[in-house]
C-alpha cells in the first residue's frame, strides 16, 4: 500500500508546491520539490499518516516531467 506513493506528485496541504515522490531505502521516501533541488526525506509510515490526515495531498497538477 505504501509503494503506491511512489513516482507519483504531491503537496502539502498548506502550501501548493508540488513535490515527486521518491524510494530512498526501505525505512524513508525523499521527496524533491519540481523544478528545484530542495526537498525533505520522510519516514515511510510517518507519509502515508499525513495523506489519510489530509495533510499531504495527491497534486492536481500535472509533472512537467510527465509532458
Amino acid at each position: 500500500m505504501i509503494q503506491k506513493h511512489v513516482g507519483r506528485q504531491y503537496h502539502l496541504a498548506r502550501e501548493k508546491k508540488p513535490f515527486m515522490v521518491e524510494e530512498m531505502d526501505r525505512l524513508f521516501f525523499a521527496c524533491r520539490y519540481e523544478g528545484s533541488n530542495e526537498g525533505f526525506v520522510i519516514e515511510k509510515d510517518a507519509f502515508h499518516r499525513q495523506v489519510q490526515r489530509g495533510c499531504i495531498v495527491a497534486s492536481p497538477f500535472e509533472s512537467a516531467l510527465a509532458i
